[in-house]
């Protein structure tokens, strides 16, 4: 309801529609270039449970209720129900229930965030 009332009070201020993508991003302190590059790394898929779902969601390694920083080695790609279900909660609670196991899903998020950066050096 406040999200209606504050578009409608803009709309009558005739100011800009704010950009959800901007909002979305700096929270989460990375561009929304890294952004593409890194679902684009995984493959257009969730980080946790690989399926390829849409929207995905910023999801923070360490959480911000956690005092998480964001940037870049703090966010994956996650789809809805997998950052819902891991909420506050950290990375590693979240493979223990998946029954994932940690070491190799490390290897596999760092192998990845390296496949996004090496396409951000490529493509200047």
């Amino acid at each position: 309801m406040r999200r209606a009332a504050a578009r409608r009070l803009r709309e009558i201020r005739g100011e800009p529609e704010s950009n959800p993508w901007r909002s979305r991003f700096a929270r989460a302190r990375i561009t929304e270039s890294f952004w593409l590059r890194l679902v684009a790394a995984f493959d257009g898929g969730c980080a946790y449970c690989g399926k390829d779902t849409r929207p995905l969601t910023v999801d923070h390694v360490t959480p911000r209720a956690a005092l998480g920083r964001g940037g870049e080695d703090d966010v994956l790609p996650a789809c809805g129900a997998c950052n819902s279900r891991k909420q506050h909660r950290s990375v590693e609670w979240l493979l223990a229930r998946m029954g994932i196991d940690e070491q190799e899903f490390w290897s596999r998020v760092k192998a990845r965030r390296e496949r996004a950066r090496q396409t951000d050096k490529a493509n200047p």
